[in-house]
């Protein structure tokens, strides 16, 4: 799998012709000719007239061309999803990657979901921890939050820190237990977290301890943070 659409830090360009060339490099990187799952990446960037009208059909000629197995996008605002598959023809999508809103502290995913298998479409749920929020370390500075949403998460790091759990793990395991989502996608540069990540999800839940975090972090529960352009932002709860 890969994706086009951002190139740099905060350069984005949806043309077919620059995300057609993006797919090419890719594949000269990856040392191959195909790819399972190709991307359109980070939409809330776009104007999703372009999306509609000239990218996804740019990167359909790819597939249609024997090049690419499926055709997905992402981003962090919900809205984006259905104003692009509403406008698409069947079949054209059949993935969405989607981060930070099926996690303990935010599932605000979870009611599009009906939504998404409605139209035949896989989700693919990303960053289980909200890009950090829910791990000893933190997010990053440049993380979108407001504090209140930070500083909560905090909280709940913490409690499950005098009791001696891994808060990770715990937001691994909810994130995973969703009895419809079918992927969730983690990223790390270390095997070692890989091997965790998968021993962690064997593990049985401990669902005392879900239930008190839960409780935790009620007062920010499904407080969301987005961005992109104006008309692609989700109504914000901070």
């Amino acid at each position: 799998a890969t994706k086009v659409g951002q190139y740099g830090e905060g350069k984005f360009d949806f043309s077919a012709a620059r995300v057609t060339r993006s797919f090419e490099e890719s594949c000269a990187r990856l040392g191959t000719d195909y790819i399972d799952v190709l991307h359109c990446h980070d939409i809330e960037f776009a104007d999703l007239n372009q999306i509609v009208n000239e990218t996804l059909p740019a990167l359909v000629k790819l597939r249609d061309a024997g090049r690419v197995g499926h055709l997905g996008i992402t981003g962090l605002p919900l809205k984006i999803f259905p104003a692009v598959l509403d406008r698409v023809p069947p079949g054209t999508v059949s993935a969405i990657l989607s981060f930070c809103r099926y996690c303990l502290n935010d599932t605000a995913l979870d009611p599009l979901v009906p939504y998404l298998k409605n139209k035949g479409v896989g989700i693919i749920n990303a960053s289980a921890t909200g890009m950090g929020l829910l791990t000893e370390r933190g997010g990053p500075p440049w993380h979108p939050a407001s504090e209140s949403i930070k500083a909560g998460c905090r909280r709940a790091v913490e409690y499950c820190q005098s009791v001696g759990a891994d808060i990770t793990k715990l937001a691994l395991q909810f994130a995973v237990a969703h009895p419809t989502i079918a992927t969730t996608l983690v990223g790390t540069a270390s095997a070692e977290n890989i091997r965790k990540n998968v021993a962690y999800i064997e593990e049985p839940i401990d669902f005392e301890l879900m239930t008190k975090v839960l409780e935790v972090l009620k007062p920010i529960r499904n407080h969301n943070f987005t961005r992109g352009r104006p008309e692609n932002r989700d109504a914000l709860i901070p």
